[in-house]
């Protein structure tokens, strides 16, 4: 039921997001608005462009802007930071534009964005240091572990995946899954000072 969902989690994952367009459309457009409450809404990168759509008073309507916009994307051959930045900050007015006041006052859904800050060479970006950082993170996830181990964790993790969604539906489909779902704790919120 539609007054379970408490949390609504977004993954980062760039196009990958705009996959869940539809779906996007029908939970937040149809199927949650049948039992409103206060929702707790946790995305990074493309998740906060979408729960920022998901947040607005029409969230069908900044969908579809969203996924327009996104799918308008050019760069040149070889794009610099400041280009795909720029490009972000026009996707973020696209989007959000006029609806701040909606997103921030909706008693229904409470945005929350997550962010991460590098530490040693991704600490300060740089057109030398953010890729020598990225490389050595891959090299040392290669280091860490052969070949075989990592196709066998990925085959795990996919097997699993496949396994927790047969779960679910099942769940649903036998309307079990209020019985069997437990509630999420939140944690207490910490306010960070920028001072």
């Amino acid at each position: 039921q539609a007054g379970a969902v408490e949390i609504i989690p977004a993954a980062a994952g760039g196009p990958k997001g705009l996959v869940l367009h539809g779906l996007d459309c029908a939970l937040f457009g149809q199927w949650l608005p049948q039992q409103p409450r206060q929702r707790q809404l946790i995305g990074a990168s493309v998740g906060v462009w979408r729960m920022a759509a998901a947040a607005q008073a029409d969230p069908v309507a900044a969908f579809i802007r969203l996924a327009d916009f996104y799918c308008e994307q050019r760069y040149s051959s070889k794009p610099s930071a400041t280009e795909v930045s720029e490009f972000c900050e026009r996707l973020v007015a696209h989007i959000v534009g006029s609806h701040e006041s909606e997103i921030l006052t909706n008693k229904n859904y409470r945005l929350n964005i997550l962010t991460v800050r590098g530490k040693k060479l991704l600490a300060k970006a740089g057109p030398r240091r953010t890729p020598v950082g990225f490389a050595a993170a891959a090299v040392f996830n290669m280091v860490a572990r052969r070949q075989e181990e990592r196709i066998r964790a990925w085959q795990i993790a996919v097997g699993e995946s496949r396994r927790m969604g047969d779960i679910f539906l099942a769940l649903v489909a036998s309307c079990e899954f209020a019985n069997r779902a437990r509630p999420f704790p939140i944690p207490q919120r910490r306010v960070i000072s920028t001072n």
